[in-house]
């Protein structure tokens, strides 16, 4: 039976029910109705739907969720039966000693949100492959047991009693447990040093399933490296492609324990796929080469509701998963494959040594070659942009990394703003123009101790560093200077420049451009040390993720050409970015605004590595005098 509510919880239960009725654009009803809106259970609470429907009494004919909400709704087969479970459950605990405060809607809401569901009808890449059952019930214990031989407690303290167990199992990776044979996995890399010390010899018990695997014609030869992984609830691993220089094809995972979903992604292409325990999954082709996979860190997934048999969305909690993956050493260590854009050994050029120059001639001393002209093209704030610097406090503090010309200064009132860049010229021109001194540094040292600003924008700047893990140090740069709490806003390039058949502002200009001017030649030029790199001209949308993109300071056809490298961004490659980040802001927007990826943080933690410093895993960058 209901409890009685006392006048707070009334309260509480009448501001949480006028939530759910705003955002689902409907009304409560005084009149009993066949469908109850429901504070306290929901897609953004991980609460599984067989839960609810066990818990609802009566129960309900269908429930509806909605992306992210703590609320949902259901329809009963009458008012009297939707009346009766009002009055059984309403403030009771339910999920996490969560009450569930339920009341009549006056309308029929809007349907369940299942465009998160997209990614599960996306055609297969080629060479992807899913064996169920692949191994038994049986086996699989048995498997278990040789790789856990003591029995462990599952309880928050797995990972230490499974370490404690087993002197090779790995405690380094945040995300999860590991532990190697035949050679340790360089996760830096996504290869193997096979100079380097072997890890453990490949077990006797892992024979027959490689046997099998080979009688099934999965693997042509017996795999030189084998990783296990332990995920705990909430653990995962970051989008990747495995080197290709580094193994051959297939890749292949065996699942053990809970399912898990994993998603794979090429570009705007994305597939979720759920991995029963006891399958193997195998990569050859467009899969292994060219589509990232990676498991999200959350601790349940959005899945297909079947209870009704049809397209529904539902929440699948996760357990404990092990996986075990085979590889087969690449001898020759080059790869002459046909997806250059993944190919470790095509991409070569575009190194962490090579990195700085890059920067330097086609970023650096570009701007400020052509300072004035491009200051002249840059006047109007991004509404985007615009939108978030309208939500710091008065009296808060505001960096922009990368501010050029200044466009973003003087828009809030009494916020104390400081702008850096590495560009004498456009610094010079913010000064002039609105009267603010910048700081001429690189985004990837920022000079200002932890914890300095209240909110940090940095627009338009991260696609000019030239490999990951600078871009990442930016990024771990950002986090650091923000203040806990504070917000920090990323715009970066997006590869695909029309979002639903609508071209972004570039786009249209290139079509004209291409009227223009379609045979200057001179365009198609880089500069001779840096010949490697594709040169982007009057294409709507970027074929390469790594190109030069031509700048001209005028339109006549003795106008000088210079040329600047951009690294254009995936869908989804800036989330994945933010999410390797130790420890991760939390991501509290992310959108797509005319042309570019955009995400908006929030710092929650202040534990960084007392041994982090900048320097330590790059380059000191070079500030010229």
């Amino acid at each position: 039976m209901a409890p009685d509510l006392t006048k707070k919880e009334t309260k509480k239960m009448a501001k949480s029910l006028n939530v759910v009725a705003r955002h689902l654009g409907i009304s409560r009803s005084v009149e009993p109705k066949k469908w109850l809106m429901i504070w306290g259970a929901g897609l953004g609470l991980g609460t599984p739907k067989a839960l609810l429907y066990h818990f609802l009494s009566p129960v309900p004919s269908e429930i509806r969720y909605y992306v992210g909400k703590p609320f949902c709704t259901a329809r009963f087969s009458s008012s009297v039966l939707a009346t009766a479970t009002k009055s059984e459950r309403n403030g009771l605990e339910f999920h996490y000693k969560q009450p569930l405060y339920l009341d009549f809607c006056a309308q029929v809401p809007p349907p369940e949100d299942t465009f998160v569901l997209q990614a599960f009808k996306t055609p297969w890449p080629e060479g992807l492959t899913l064996l169920k059952d692949f191994i038994s019930e049986a086996e699989e214990k048995e498997l278990l047991q040789n790789l856990f031989p003591s029995p462990t407690e599952e309880n928050e303290n797995e990972n230490l009693k499974i370490a404690k167990y087993i002197p090779n199992l790995e405690n380094k990776l945040k995300h999860r447990l590991v532990r190697h044979f035949g050679y340790d996995f360089r996760y830096d890399t996504n290869s193997v040093d096979v100079g380097g010390s072997k890890a453990e010899d490949i077990p006797s018990y892992m024979v027959k399933f490689i046997t099998r695997m080979m009688s099934h014609n999965v693997i042509f030869r017996k795999p030189d490296q084998i990783t296990m992984n332990h995920y705990l609830p909430g653990q995962g691993i970051p989008p990747h492609v495995d080197a290709h220089s580094a193994f051959l094809q297939p890749i292949i995972s065996l699942s053990m324990g809970a399912p898990v979903l994993m998603d794979f992604r090429d570009g705007e292409k994305q597939l979720s796929l759920m991995l029963p325990p006891r399958s193997l999954l195998v990569m050859n082709e467009e899969t292994r080469y060219l589509w990232t996979h990676g498991i999200a860190n959350r601790k349940y997934d959005v899945v297909l509701d079947t209870s009704k048999m049809k397209f529904g969305v539902d929440v699948l909690p996760r357990g404990i998963r092990v996986s075990l993956t085979f590889r087969l050493l690449n001898s020759a260590q080059v790869c002459d494959c046909r997806f250059p854009t993944m190919c470790d050994t095509q991409q070569a050029r575009l190194t962490g040594e090579v990195a700085p120059a890059i920067e330097k001639n086609l970023v650096h001393k570009v701007y400020d070659d052509i300072a004035q002209h491009f200051s002249d093209t840059r006047h109007t704030p991004w509404p985007g942009v615009k939108g978030f610097l309208d939500k710091i406090a008065k009296g808060q503090s505001l960096l922009d990394v990368g501010c050029g010309n200044g466009k973003y200064f003087n828009l809030t009132d009494y916020v104390y703003e400081v702008g850096m860049d590495m560009s004498k010229a456009l610094l010079k021109i913010a000064q002039q123009q609105k009267g603010v001194d910048g700081v001429r540094a690189n985004c990837l040292q920022i000079p200002f101790k932890d914890d300095s600003f209240d909110a940090v924008i940095c627009i338009a700047v991260l696609h000019h560093l030239a490999t990951k893990e600078r871009r990442l140090q930016a990024l771990r740069e950002i986090h650091r200077v923000l203040n806990t709490g504070g917000h920090g806003l990323i715009y970066v390039w997006a590869k695909d420049q029309r979002l639903k058949e609508v071209k972004s502002a570039y786009a249209r200009q290139q079509a004209l451009r291409a009227d223009q001017d379609p045979d200057d030649q001179r365009l198609l030029c880089p500069p001779k040390d840096y010949s490697f790199l594709p040169v982007h001209l009057h294409e709507e949308n970027f074929r390469f993720n790594d190109m030069l993109v031509p700048w001209l300071t005028n339109t006549s056809k003795k106008a000088e050409v210079h040329h600047r490298f951009y690294h254009v961004f995936n869908r989804g490659e800036l989330e994945d970015l933010i999410a390797e980040l130790q420890p991760a802001p939390r991501i509290v927007d992310s959108y797509y605004d005319q042309g570019n990826w955009c995400v908006e943080i929030r710092k929650d933690h202040i534990d960084f590595d007392v041994n982090y410093h900048p320097t330590d895993t790059l380059q000191t960058p070079e500030v010229d005098d």
